[in-house]
This record gives structure tokens, sequence and C-alpha cells, in this order.
């Protein structure tokens, strides 16, 4: 045990007084034998933040807010998409009055009895939010389109676009400051959250002295109690 030298201006006993009992706290006391561990409090909070349960979940909750803050910054990322459908169409060609039910008014060819087609739809591209407000997409579409009808030239007929598309609000949502507000509360949560574990481990290596200084304290105590009851032993011998 070694504890820091208290430096005061005063008169009286010289500030390097070593008590008779500090050494014998220090040791093993008689009965234990040689199971004891000799310790200090440096080498007991050591051991306590490596092995303590507590401190293992009280550094847990930062590692939750600072992945909190990757997440909502992940809000602004590309996002890549692929879209599809396909659809088949198969329903009665009924002719009446020059009007196809289910259909377009066009009177069937031959021995058609239905109106059969095929329609697909293919769509990929890239889109990500803005942080200042709005969103930006980016995606080549393909569509295909065939069926028996006779009109329809080419058959299949087949479509396909490129296109950009940019939205910007101009009121409500325009702005780095409003559009990135959720990262800017997840960093303050995550500080807020630092803050509370520097407090809670502080508070822990305080109990660890505490521990140990009491510790320290009762086996003075019992030292000195003992010493107490040899002089009184001492002194029942002279009395008697």
């Amino acid at each position: 045990l070694s504890n820091p030298k208290l430096f005061v201006e005063q008169e009286g006993p010289s500030t390097d007084y070593r008590a008779w009992w500090h050494d014998a706290v220090t040791q093993p006391f008689q009965g234990n034998g040689s199971g004891g561990i000799p310790v200090d409090v440096e080498s007991l909070v050591l051991s306590s933040m490596q092995h303590s349960p507590q401190i293992a979940a009280i550094q847990i909750d930062p590692a939750v807010r600072e992945t909190k803050i990757c997440e909502e910054d992940a809000e602004f990322d590309w996002i890549a998409f692929v879209e599809g459908t396909y659809d088949h169409i198969s329903e009665p060609w009924v002719w009446n009055n020059n009007v196809i039910i289910g259909g377009t008014p066009v009177a069937p060819q031959g021995n058609q009895t239905r109106l059969k087609g095929d329609q697909f739809n293919a769509k990929a591209g890239l889109k990500r939010a803005l942080r200042s407000g709005g969103s930006v997409e980016v995606f080549q579409e393909f569509d295909s389109l065939s069926n028996n009808q006779p009109f329809l030239f080419p058959n299949p007929a087949n479509t396909a676009w490129f296109e950009v598309n940019v939205n910007k609000p101009l009121l409500r949502g325009n702005g780095e400051a409003v559009n990135q507000s959720r990262i800017v509360i997840a960093q303050l949560n995550r500080d807020i959250s630092h803050s509370e574990a520097v407090s809670g481990i502080e508070e822990h290596i305080v109990s660890v002295h505490e521990a140990y200084w009491l510790l320290y304290l009762q086996r003075a105590s019992l030292i000195q109690k003992l010493k107490a009851l040899e002089k009184s032993g001492e002194i029942l011998n002279i009395v008697q």
C-alpha cells in the first residue's frame, strides 16, 4: 500500500509519520494460511475494469448510439433498385355491336375467341435522398407488349427510355439543417451516452476505492482492538 503524502504547514509531528499498525494491515492474518493474494487499489481497479459485468454493460450503450449515427447517415446513400412486372391476359373476346367486352373495339380475326396478350416491364437504376432536401433518381426502363390484336404493329411492341428525376423542395423540408437533424440528434445522444458511461465508470472506480479503504479500515481497527486486548491483559495481570 502506498499513500500520497500530505504536505501541510503546521507545527507538530512530521507528515512522514507512519502508524505502527500499517505494516500489519498489509500482511496476511494468522490462520488464513498461504492463500492470501497481495493487492493494491490500482490493481483492483484495473482488474474490475477488465472483468466487471457492470463496466461491460456501461460500454454497450455508447456503441449502440454510435451505430445509430451510421444508420441515420446511411439514409443519404445511393440505393440500387430493380423492378419488374409481367402480366398475361387471356379473356373472352366477345363481339357485340362493334364493342369488344374487355378489350378494344376490333372484330376478332378468323377463329379467335379470346383476347390474349403479354406485357413485360423492367426498371433498374439508382436513387438517393439529398442532404439539402429532395431526391434524385436515375433509371433505365424497358417495356414490351404483345397480343393477338391485328392493329398492334410491330408485334411485339418494345419501348425503352432513360430518365433522370430531381425533386427539390422550396419551403418545407429544404436545407441541410432540417434534413440532417436526425444525424445531429443521434450525435447528441451519442455524446450524452458517452458522458453517462464516463460517469458510471467513475462511480465504479470510486466504489472500488471505497471498498478497498473500508477493508483497510476494518483490518486496522481489528489490529488495534487486538493490541488493546493484549495491553488490557497486561494491565489485568498487574492489577491482580
